[in-house]
């Protein structure tokens, strides 16, 4: 028997493909009390307004669908601004002197001068950093040299990125962190543009960020050679970078999306008793709190005594334990594990998860194609909900930060082997 004919003959009666449609189905209620950023299909960075919901892309055009991230602000108040309050050393500095990864003639070349020594610019205004974590991102292009470091100075956090193919990113020996416990990163982006960053922890509450050129060594006769620069932005009590939040003059915060499904929008196709739901989906969260791709949630129950009494069906990606959960919680707030298991893709990748049932007993489950075990004594299933919150929780405080590529709902239980020919 082929995959083909595992496939289900029932029409689903939710069918949201946001990857492939890329726009919102008209039942959704969407929010987000500020602008945010998005990749186009060709690698732009483009703006969308407040409460428009925002579709990604990876840098080779494809689409990840949609995009849900918690709220943040970008403490450096001139993002792209690498002149006003900034301090050059053995270096020339040319804004708009390149096409950034907007599309606009607003990126900054920074290039080494003849002499014998370190070529670096930094920050002589200071950023405050009122968390002692945060994550420092700057997108960077090759100018001649194919090689940079991005650190601060008033704490030794420093990180060297090599912008060549996929790119690489090493903590630099020395410092306390990054190489003391904090991640570096670097996203190959289009139009020969990477994104490097790092996630520090910092002992002061004030900060200096600095770029420094590398040749073969940080001390080096320069020749004309460096990197192109653009969008600095440092994300306070931050594990890892979101969506690029410009600036110009002040700190801006890029507010939470909000997305959800009530009323008739929700019970005219949701059936309580039996049902199939599948959500593919991903994240970069690398916190230790779960990311909720989907919940199905009571909220007449959850509105009188919200921290105790639920009722909801939910699919999360779970802390640094690094697994997928599904959960049934009955309305007296018995959590359940439907679900828990190892068979999970790498943070950013798309993980594929269907669950099923049938009553209080029939019960099944799919994580990228794969059976899972999973725990089936006393579970109740949740017959009174009213609601789908998508990539955030029911209490609207924690989020997926990442993104939705589909969500389905069958008015069936599907067997086992249909399961996991959805999620491969």
């Amino acid at each position: 028997m082929t995959i083909k004919h595992l496939y289900p003959a029932v029409e689903p009666s939710l069918n949201l493909d946001f990857a492939n449609s890329k726009r919102l189905d008209p039942r959704i209620t969407f929010t987000r009390a500020s602008t945010g950023t998005y990749t186009d299909e060709s690698g732009i960075i483009r703006t969308a307004a407040a409460n428009e919901a925002r579709f990604d892309h990876d840098s080779d055009g494809n689409s990840l669908g949609l995009l849900i991230e918690e709220s943040r602000v970008n403490s450096v108040s001139h993002s792209s601004d690498f002149q006003t309050n900034w301090t050059n050393t053995n270096v020339l500095v040319v804004p708009n002197s390149s096409t950034a990864p907007d599309g606009t003639l607003t990126a900054t070349s920074i290039v080494d001068d003849t002499t014998n020594g370190e070529h670096t610019v930094s920050r002589s205004a200071y950023v405050t950093v009122p968390k002692a974590r945060c994550t420092l991102t700057v997108f960077a292009k090759p100018n001649g040299l194919t090689t940079f470091e991005l650190g601060t100075i008033s704490s030794t956090n420093l990180a060297r990125f090599t912008l060549v193919g996929e790119g690489t990113a090493t903590p630099v020996t020395g410092s306390t962190t990054p190489a003391g416990g904090g991640e570096v990163f670097i996203e190959k982006l289009a139009n020969g543009w990477y994104r490097c960053g790092f996630q520090a922890n910092y002992v002061a509450t004030i900060t200096y960020p600095y770029i420094r050129l590398y040749n073969s060594g940080t001390s080096y006769v320069g020749n004309g050679s460096g990197v192109y620069v653009w969008g600095l932005q440092m994300e306070n009590s931050a594990l890892f970078p979101t969506s690029y939040i410009p600036t110009s003059g002040s700190t801006v915060t890029r507010s939470a999306d909000l997305a959800s499904m009530t009323g008739t929008n929700f019970s005219s196709w949701y059936t309580p008793l039996e049902n199939t739901m599948s959500i593919d989906f991903s994240t970069i969260d690398v916190s230790a709190n779960s990311k909720p791709g989907l919940v199905i949630y009571d909220s007449t129950q959850g509105s009188s005594i919200r921290a105790t009494v639920e009722g909801a069906r939910a699919f999360y990606y779970v802390g640094t334990t690094n697994y997928i959960q599904v959960t049934t919680r009955t309305p007296q707030s018995v959590r359940r594990t439907f679900a828990g298991d190892s068979n999970y893709n790498a943070l950013g990748q798309i993980n594929k998860v269907a669950q099923a049932y049938a009553g209080s007993t029939d019960k099944g489950c799919a994580i990228n194609g794969a059976d899972p075990s999973f725990t089936t004594s006393a579970s109740v299933n949740p017959g009174n909900v009213d609601s789908m919150w998508i990539g955030r929780d029911e209490n609207v405080n924690t989020w997926l930060n990442g993104y939705i590529s589909r969500i389905t709902h069958y008015p069936v239980r599907l067997p086992d082997a249909t399961l996991q020919a959805l999620t491969l």
